[in-house]
């Protein structure tokens, strides 16, 4: 266990010295997509979900939240659902139950988790225009354990980062530890 924690905290710096983009994903159709952010753009949001995960069901209505206010200031969202456990239907209910605003995709083989070591959904990755991670790891600290929530969220760690990288700053903190379902692999 030890051994994971430490591969798991080791691996988004290992990824921050490279870049992570394009991304090889689906569409929510099964087709084929590359993706890489608006040449514009400040940055990207990269968060990982799951249909049937409470955690990503709770989180919904933030991520969008996060999305319409940092959109508009140069940094994109995309979410993406890990490997084949979820049927495309699965993935389409999710988006029109929790009125998803940002991009969804599909990464059937999970080369997209491996490359940048995601373990848990939600799981975020934050990267800067040059595809260099700035941010891993939860969205807030409201989640405590699975299905555990906090009254009152103290730390807005995901929110704090974007809005560092959008107005031109460095991450205070650059890795949390994210809680949420597992992704199996």
């Amino acid at each position: 266990m030890r051994l994971l924690l430490i591969i798991g905290l080791w691996l988004p710096i290992w990824a921050s010295a490279q870049s992570v983009f394009p991304l090889s994903l689906s569409d929510l159709k099964d087709h084929p997509a590359t993706y890489r952010p608006a040449q514009d753009a400040k940055g990207v949001a990269i968060v990982f979900l799951l249909p049937d995960c409470p955690s990503c069901q709770s989180y919904s209505k933030t991520l969008n939240d996060l999305y319409r206010e940092f959109q508009p200031q140069g940094l994109e969202m995309i979410g993406v659902f890990p490997g084949k456990y979820a049927s495309l239907s699965e993935v389409e209910v999710f988006r029109s139950d929790f009125r998803i605003a940002f991009p969804l995709f599909v990464d059937k083989d999970q080369g997209q988790v491996r490359k940048v070591g995601a373990a848990v959904a939600p799981e975020v990755f934050l990267f800067d225009r040059q595809g260099h991670s700035v941010y891993s790891g939860r969205i807030d600290d409201w989640m405590v354990a699975p299905g555990k929530k906090r009254l009152q969220i103290r730390n807005h760690e995901l929110r704090d980062a974007m809005k560092a990288l959008s107005e031109g700053r460095k991450v205070r903190v650059p890795r949390t530890i994210p809680i949420g379902c597992i992704i199996e692999q």
